[in-house]
């Protein structure tokens, strides 16, 4: 009888260590990341609402994209090279949307969550886009977020880039709107430099 009480306490204790280590790593927040893309041409014209992809009567709009005929995108994490699950959506932007949307225009939201930030020093995050429609070229075309991770669900998305130059995010009501303390978060709008699409 003792024999069998000690067993179960022992069992007892071993699945209460190993429903709390679960409990603990899922209850670290993930990172809900956001970033919309305004393409723009050499004359700085927002070159989605020149090709007319989206119509819009003025109100906030969003379409899914769910086939490469526009775009493709595809995306990966450096702290395991795994594939990011990538929501894509065009999305017609109003100030309805919020102030950081200064004008009534046609862009690109991406998003996609990170349920293991909790576990690296430093993450970089890879968007290929390739659209010969958009760009004007047949190149892939690369987005990175550069974040700092400094424990469990606190980070600081301190850098991004367009094809290996630094987007300014000094200006970007989005970025700076969305902080904990001195920590951004990984939102912003970004400008993505496009060649005049061809015909």
């Amino acid at each position: 009888m003792q024999v069998k009480i000690k067993l179960l306490f022992i069992l007892l204790i071993f699945f209460s260590c190993v429903s709390c280590e679960f409990y603990d790593h899922r209850s670290t927040p993930p990172a809900h990341n956001i970033t919309f893309l305004r393409f723009v041409s050499p004359s700085g014209t927002n070159v989605l609402d020149s090709l007319h992809i989206l119509e819009s009567d003025g109100n906030i709009k969003m379409e899914k994209i769910d086939d490469d005929e526009l775009i493709s995108i595809c995306g990966d994490r450096s702290s395991d090279g795994n594939a990011l699950e990538l929501s894509k959506y065009l999305f017609y932007a109003t100030s309805q949307a919020g102030a950081e949307f200064e004008k009534e225009e046609t862009l690109l939201k991406i998003e996609w969550t990170d349920f293991d930030i909790f576990d690296v020093e430093k993450q970089v995050y890879t968007i290929a886009l390739k659209s010969k429609k958009v760009f004007g070229d047949d190149d892939t075309h690369y987005l990175k977020w550069y974040v700092n991770v400094f424990g469990r669900g606190e980070y600081d998305a301190y850098k991004c880039e367009i094809d290996g130059q630094n987007v300014s995010l000094a200006n970007d009501l989005l970025y700076n709107k969305t902080k904990y303390v001195d920590r951004h978060f990984v939102k912003a709008i970004v400008n993505v430099p496009c060649k005049l699409p061809t015909e």
